[in-house]
């Protein structure tokens, strides 16, 4: 009896333990887990707030790798470990799309080390340029940069450097309640911004994946847990996927829809919405052929010989030396990366147009922008073919009426 009294008071000693080790490596918090053993397991109260694990501390369940040559991700007796097999692109992605939520978790460097935790991630495009990154980086003990653990990597430094010493667990949290971003690490508050206010951010994609980075190094992860908040974003889609219902066609070229996608080739034409747009925000899928010239036009009324107003056209065409290529506000303003993307692969055109300031950008860059626009009246938007032995390609046109 006296033997099992004591091997019952050792494992309750054992849990106390477990307990006060886990409100240490949670910043200092009263907080413990619901299962003390599982080093995944939500904390006290979480549940209650709505937090579900999106890590199941087993499989790679509800992830995927994605941008990704190789498998550079695994799970080790409960804890998701990055190999450093990948290059910048490499990302672990989460299989379902967030736009608001709160997201905690716990990640430890082994040494020298960097990485990331990124939200917004879209399917296409790259990664750390159109979603959001947060710095994962061994302490330094110097001037904070916007490349430092915690930072909104590139745009902010944090204040100060909160990343503990390698091999010890460090706790990340992320609010994302557009426009209001907060990171926390270690119990300190780096950032509470608005992500309006920033030029480099503003723009950033307000809906996508939960993703970890593997740039070459090793961090560690686990307890990821997530809730969601309501969605604010509203967008309609321009193209049905299926016919040309809500466009009509102009001029002589050959248009198709292949599997969801317009394919435009063979001369010079525009299929051109049935309805006009004034100040609005626009976003498409585009992929070219090697030699494609096309565009997308807005702000479009009349295309006759006399009194012509096509209003403004966004320039697609992979030329680096060619005066206007993509991304270029055609005629006004060429596009400042000439390079960014390639023929015969998807990438994103973004268009924002609010009264006389526009915003052309290419796979998440600004590449051109003007803030004098001279029409600034409600007009049509036009997609054009304008070559021959060649195609341009679109899909995923939607669009967000602006206008108040």
């Amino acid at each position: 009896m006296r033997s099992n009294k004591r091997l019952a008071m050792s494992a309750k000693a054992v849990r106390m333990l477990v307990t006060a080790w886990i409100i240490a490596a949670a910043g200092g918090r009263a907080w413990a887990a619901e299962a003390p053993d599982d080093p995944n397991a939500l904390l006290a109260g979480e549940k209650e707030q709505g937090f579900i694990s999106i890590f199941n501390g087993k499989d790679l369940s509800g992830w995927v790798m994605d941008r990704a040559t190789t498998t550079s991700f695994e799970v080790r007796d409960g804890i998701l470990q990055c190999l450093g097999k990948g290059d910048y692109q490499t990302i672990l992605r989460t299989t379902q799309m967030y736009e608001n939520f709160e997201l905690r978790l716990e990640y430890m460097t082994p040494s020298w080390c960097e990485g990331g935790v990124l939200f917004h991630v879209p399917e296409i495009g790259r990664a750390t340029r159109m979603g959001t990154k947060i710095q994962i980086y061994h302490p330094v003990g110097v001037k904070p940069e916007p490349t430092v653990a915690g930072s909104i990597f590139g745009v902010l430094a944090p204040p100060k450097d909160m990343a503990r010493k390698a091999k010890q667990w460090n706790d990340l949290q992320i609010l994302m309640d557009w426009p209001r971003l907060r990171v926390e690490l270690n119990g300190e508050v780096l950032h509470d911004i608005n992500m309006e206010k920033y030029e480099e951010l503003k723009y950033r994609e307000r809906r996508g994946f939960v993703a970890l980075q593997d740039i070459g190094s090793r961090p560690a992860f686990r307890r990821i847990r997530i809730r969601t908040l309501p969605d604010k974003d509203k967008w309609e889609a321009l193209f049905n996927g299926r016919d040309f219902t809500g466009w009509h066609e102009a001029d002589n070229c050959k248009w198709e829809i292949r599997d969801g996608v317009i394919h435009a080739s063979e001369g010079t034409g525009y299929q051109i919405t049935d309805r006009r747009f004034q100040d609005f925000e626009l976003k498409a899928l585009v992929r070219t052929s090697p030699r494609a010239n096309g565009g997308i036009f807005f702000r479009w009324n009349r295309e006759t010989t006399k009194n012509k107003d096509r209003g403004y056209e966004i320039q697609i065409r992979q030329s680096p030396d060619s005066s206007h290529p993509t991304g270029s506000i055609y005629e006004i303003e060429r596009a400042r990366d000439d390079d960014i993307v390639k023929d015969n692969q998807w990438y994103w055109m973004h268009i924002i147009a609010q009264g006389p300031h526009i915003v052309s950008r290419v796979d998440g860059k600004t590449v051109a922008e003007i803030h004098d626009a001279k029409k600034t009246g409600p007009g049509h938007i036009a997609l054009q073919m304008h070559s021959y032995n060649s195609w341009v390609e679109w899909k995923e046109i939607k669009v967000k009426n602006l206008s108040r």
